[in-house]
């Protein structure tokens, strides 16, 4: 980013920072790091997923009109639809969400506004591991310009905080039927943005010590987890399959199957397999194959205990095989 001249007017670029929430104390903590931004135009709306009031008494605390208390009653529980939530309340130029137990670090707004200003629809950065103090997406080692293909082939992937342009968002929204599937969301963006750009440091303190994060109830509702892995290849598996057939496409092929086999969903099964067959590859459509009968009759005890040893040890070894493909 050394490169960059910033020549803006910083109250010209009004931007909306959504926190959905389900009442965690960490809510304070995070609504004092949005309020301390170095950044002044901003609008803070906490859609709130909980109906027993804790949300709205740390709101009140800060009495101040940045802050927009909106409860969830449109959407389904969960996050995608909080999230929806609050997409329905944002007036800003700019969107970005911040979850109520995280923190933006102060100059976070600013850096964004300030790439944002210079012709860019959509901005990213990092983030920080709370536990590990590790960037928690695949880092490029510097700042750079992506594109929508460098997120479908697998050179952007993991966890970043994401800056947007609200007009790309227009109608579209999250499914509020599945958890893990907010991929789905940005990728639409991306594919509409004109220019994006990556900040190669984390603007985001990304906490993985809590115990309800979605990354961690994956396996206890398989059958949510599931339809976000079949909604990537109904809406993306073309755009996979000329990008990344060998690797993003069939990632995300075996983990819908993982998920329906958890959900025992017969039904979602056979649409995975049959995509098997879409796979270019024949050496890693037959090792998809033998993933899919391995999974297809194992009881969902050892199928947890194989996922688990797969990703641990196999896993490592298919990667660096696939740097040879």
């Amino acid at each position: 980013m050394s490169q960059i001249t910033t020549k803006h007017n910083y109250s010209q670029i009004k931007v909306s920072v959504i926190v959905p929430t389900i009442g965690r104390p960490t809510l304070e903590e995070t609504l004092k790091s949005v309020l301390s931004q170095t950044y002044s135009n901003i609008e803070i709306i906490v859609t709130d997923d909980n109906s027993n009031g804790v949300a709205y008494e740390i709101v009140k605390k800060f009495n101040t009109n940045k802050i927009k208390y909106v409860k969830n009653k449109k959407y389904k529980k969960g996050p995608s639809g909080n999230k929806n939530n609050g997409l329905d309340y944002m007036t800003g130029d700019y969107f970005t969400f911040i979850d109520d137990d995280d923190l933006l670090v102060p100059e976070s707004i600013k850096t964004f506004v300030d790439i944002a200003s210079l012709g860019y629809d959509v901005v990213i950065a990092n983030c920080l591991n709370s536990l590990t103090g590790t960037f928690t997406g695949i880092s490029p080692g510097k700042d750079i310009e992506f594109t929508y293909e460098d997120f479908l082939r697998g050179f952007l992937d993991g966890e970043y905080i994401i800056f947007s342009k609200s007009s790309l968002v227009g109608n579209e929204r999250f499914y509020d039927d599945c958890w893990g599937g907010e991929h789905l969301l940005w990728w639409k963006i991306l594919k509409k943005m004109k220019k994006g750009y990556y900040i190669d440091k984390p603007l985001r303190i990304y906490n993985v010590q809590t115990p309800d994060r979605v990354t961690f109830q994956m396996e206890k509702y398989p059958e949510r987890q599931m339809l976000s892995y079949y909604y990537t290849i109904i809406e993306f598996g073309a755009d996979l399959l000329n990008i990344s057939p060998n690797k993003q496409f069939i990632r995300y092929l075996l983990r819908g199957i993982y998920f329906s086999k958890l959900a025992n969903d017969t039904k979602m099964l056979k649409f995975f397999r049959k995509s098997i067959d879409k796979v270019p590859n024949i050496s890693l459509k037959i090792l998809s194959l033998i993933y899919y009968f391995i999974v297809k009759y194992s009881s969902k005890t050892n199928l947890i205990k194989f996922n688990s040893f797969l990703y641990k040890i196999l896993i490592p070894k298919i990667k660096a095989w696939f740097k040879q493909i």
